[in-house]
């Protein structure tokens, strides 16, 4: 547990200041009064507090709970309030009116007025529908350069402002009084709340962002927040986190613990080690961990966003056939698999978080086809012989070896298949680039919606898994989004194109996990493993 002590007395020491701190802000409090969890999650690469470009990892998450949009979602994904109190939509699906809370407030800490000083004098610390007219304006300006701008395309205007340079005011959102917020859309879509629960659509200041002088979100003394908690100090070198439980949020969602410390996750034994000693809170973890690494006491909170399985890569050099792809699929004796890793196998190609909706099975077993698909594949190749390298991690390298030994009695030497071990990180690397012919991947529920988990798998996609070109697909992939019905008739096309193409072959469920020390109850975890919320967290 290399360096784990002196993160102890580390934070015990932070720990100390901060409850000074807080004894401070709220006044005549008694130090063993307050209350304190300690989580560790992942990394990412941000190394800023601005919702508009904040990255993944502990800064996002950090950002989730620093800042109110206008809605939440519940375990559900039924929608609640956050800034605004109520909502309508009108008949055709294309306008949104939001009416806000009218006794939100920014939280300016003593560092910011002691940075700031003047010029704070005027600043409205009113939370209004300009502060989210502003900061949509600003998730949309190129110039912004927003990771998650693209769910926004559809609101009236986006396009042209993200693609032709249109002025920033013809985007379709208005503020028709301080507390009243209306979006246009261009098209109706289904799941445009769930996406306004993104960082991208927080509220920004406009105020207060010309006054840092283009440092917004960077440092503590240029950050302000509307959310349950507020950041108080941060180093993401060192790799944590502080924030406090702010006293002027005054929406449903007030924070049950007085402070909240993020720690960069650490390796696995050591991560292990420090949830057994107390050290931690809870931690974000997966169910691969939690197999390997049980804990003895506590809980967890699961959301069943993964499937692990092959993805095949439709750009390959050799992959790009889709007849050899088809017979990879058709070959594969998955039981062999499941039984090596004492799982149950599956036969769908979405995640059980989506298990409300119909789907086709996963790609049918059959040898038979293997071999005439095989065949194919060589006369298009004009080979005697294909070769795919498969991708996977060390802790998964028997089972996918076992599964060769199939692929010989089924297809003998016209495809060799080989295994190429490497870590989770290259693994996500290479797949990020394309660079690979199989990979065995966990495939995630992405941050939002179905059509989000469908479009991953394009070549069209922001960050494409199995590089799909099919004008068809990427067509269906847009209907579901925006189909006046919900989308339904289509999802059963969408899996039946994966499946036809045959660039995913399921193999088993996963799991994302946040693990909950003893005593420790109320994180709220959403499909996509990095949406955590934790304003309900108690210890005790």
């Amino acid at each position: 547990m290399q360096g784990t002590g002196k993160r102890r007395v580390r934070s015990a020491t932070a720990l100390l200041l901060a409850l000074v701190m807080l004894c401070l802000t709220f006044g005549g409090c008694r130090r063993d009064e307050l209350t304190a969890l300690y989580f560790a999650v992942p990394a990412g690469k941000g190394t800023t507090f601005d919702p508009q470009i904040v990255g993944a990892g502990a800064t996002g998450i950090a950002v989730r709970n620093m800042f109110e949009g206008l809605v939440y979602l519940d375990e559900d994904g039924s929608v609640e309030p956050g800034a605004a109190v109520s909502w309508n939509v009108s008949a055709d699906g294309l306008t949104y009116t939001f009416r806000l809370r009218q006794d939100a407030r920014w939280h300016v800490t003593v560092t910011v007025e002691e940075e700031m000083g003047e010029k704070l004098d005027g600043f409205d610390r009113r939370v209004t529908a300009h502060d989210f007219v502003f900061a949509l304006r600003r998730a949309v300006d190129p110039a912004t350069g927003a990771p998650q701008a693209r769910l926004l395309e559809n609101i009236a205007g986006a396009e042209g402002i993200m693609k032709a340079g249109a002025p920033l005011t013809t985007l379709g959102v208005r503020a028709t009084d301080d507390y009243t917020l209306v979006i246009r859309l261009a098209r109706p879509q289904n799941d445009f709340l769930e996406v306004l629960t993104e960082p991208v659509c927080m509220p920004c200041p406009a105020a207060f962002f010309e006054i840092t002088g283009g440092r917004y979100g960077k440092y503590i003394k240029y950050i302000v927040s509307n959310g349950p908690f507020f950041m108080t100090r941060f180093d993401i070198d060192e790799g944590y986190y502080r924030l406090f439980k702010s006293a002027d949020y005054v929406g449903d969602h007030p924070a049950k613990t007085d402070v909240l410390w993020l720690y960069h996750r650490p390796d696995d034994q050591t991560l292990s080690q420090a949830l057994a000693d107390g050290e931690y809170s809870g931690a974000l973890a997966d169910e691969s961990y939690v197999s390997r690494y049980p804990m003895k006491k506590g809980s967890s909170v699961t959301s069943a966003d993964t499937l692990r399985c092959f993805i095949l890569n439709a750009g390959g050099e050799t992959s790009s056939n889709e007849a050899l792809r088809k017979a990879f699929c058709a070959a594969a004796a998955l039981n062999v698999m499941t039984d090596a890793a004492g799982r149950d196998p599956v036969n769908t190609v979405l995640p059980a978080a989506f298990s409300d909706y119909v789907t086709v099975g996963a790609y049918p077993a059959d040898p038979a086809a293997a071999k005439r698909e095989l065949k194919k594949a060589l006369e298009e190749l004009k080979a005697d012989t294909a070769t795919l390298s498969i991708l996977c991690e060390p802790r998964f390298e028997t089972a996918v070896r076992r599964l060769l030994q199939e692929y010989q009695k089924t297809l003998g030497i016209g495809l060799a298949v080989g295994v190429n071990v490497v870590e989770e990180t290259d693994l996500k690397a290479r797949v990020a680039a394309g660079n690979y012919d199989v990979a065995f991947y966990p495939v995630k529920a992405p941050y939002f919606g179905l059509a989000g988990y469908y479009e991953q798998f394009s070549a069209n996609a922001p960050r494409p898994l199995t590089y799909l070109q099919d004008p068809a697909f990427d067509a269906d992939v847009e209907a579901l989004r925006y189909a006046p019905d919900g989308g339904r008739s289509r999802i059963s096309a969408l899996a039946a194109s994966l499946i036809s193409h045959a660039v995913l072959l399921p193999v088993w469920q996963e799991n994302s996990v946040f693990l909950l020390g003893e005593g420790v109850s109320g994180v709220r975890m959403l499909p996509g493993n990095e949406r955590v919320y934790f304003f309900d967290a108690v210890s005790g």
